[in-house]
């Protein structure tokens, strides 16, 4: 029996959460898995999950600016 994303690669999946800096429901939505799964393949893993809303450091907001730079509106 199959089951929906069920031929997920995990590598896949981290690199998502990892390198391109997509959420837990980012990953879930593009590899068609739940939210637990793509947390359970992140802490399998040893991936380090990030605060819930808070977008990865670097990452430009809506103002096309970053939250590290200086003078960032907090």
């Amino acid at each position: 029996m199959r089951w929906p994303g069920g031929d997920v690669e995990d590598r896949a999946v981290v690199a998502a959460y990892r390198d391109e800096g997509l959420s837990l429901h980012g990953c879930a939505a593009r590899f068609g898995i739940s939210q637990r799964r793509v947390a359970a393949l992140l802490d399998r893993h040893g991936v380090p999950r990030r605060p819930v809303g808070r977008p990865p450091r670097g990452t430009p907001s809506l103002s096309g600016r970053c939250a590290h730079e200086p003078g960032y509106p907090v």
